[in-house]
Order: C-alpha cells, then sequence, then structure tokens
C-alpha cells in the first residue's frame, strides 16, 4: 500500500466519523475512491458529503453500483452489515472486504505517523 496512485477502492458508510476522513486521506494520497452512505440514499445532504467532493471522492447510491471489478477492496465500517448491497456486491465479485480499522491499521504501518488523542 506504499503507492496509492494506482489503487481503487470504495467505502460504504463513508459518511461516518471514522470513515470520512480516511476516504479523505486516502483520496489525498492519490487513489481514486468512490463512497456510498444511506443517509445519501435517505435523501440527507449533510456537510460531510460536500468535504468529500471537495477531496475528489466521487458518491454514489448505496445499491451496490460503486463496488466494480477492479476495486482493490471495499472498505466498510462496523456499520455496514452483511446483507449491504455495497458488501454482497464485492462478495459477489470477489472483491477484497476491509474493515475500517484494519485499513486504518495497514495505511499507518506503512509510513511515519503522528497520532493526537484526547478530550475536548
Amino acid at each position: 500500500m506504499n503507492s496509492l496512485s494506482d489503487r481503487r477502492y470504495h467505502f460504504s458508510g463513508v459518511g461516518g466519523s471514522g470513515m470520512a476522513p480516511l476516504a479523505q486521506l486516502v483520496s489525498l494520497f492519490g487513489a481514486r475512491v468512490t463512497g456510498s452512505d444511506r443517509n445519501l440514499d435517505r435523501g440527507l445532504r449533510l456537510p460531510i458529503f460536500d468535504a468529500l467532493e471537495e477531496a475528489r471522492v466521487t458518491l454514489v447510491p448505496q445499491d451496490g453500483s460503486g463496488v466494480v471489478p477492479g476495486l482493490d477492496a471495499l472498505v466498510h465500517s462496523t456499520a455496514v452489515e452483511p446483507t449491504n448491497p455495497d458488501y454482497m456486491r464485492a462478495q459477489e465479485l470477489g472483491i477484497p472486504r476491509i474493515r475500517r480499522g484494519s485499513f486504518l491499521a495497514e495505511l499507518a504501518a506503512e509510513r511515519r505517523a503522528l497520532a493526537i488523542a484526547g478530550t475536548s
């Protein structure tokens, strides 16, 4: 995962507080990123969706249409059930499905990172 410029990822649940920044970061590193979120499908246009689009994350319905052959992985949060259309489509196509935390760990293991934690 050193170079992301030739990678393609779909983030299912991309509007989540852990998923959105990760999708933005991966896009910043040069990957082609798409994302879906059930809030979009419900017609809720949250501010995070504008930020994602500004970061070149293409938003699509959460109906499996964003999961296409050639994806390197479907990144999903724990809120995404195995019955989710994106998840089922990735399984059908043999695309690796990886949870957000595991994907973040892989990404961080190959780079120098600075973490800041605390409460407000």
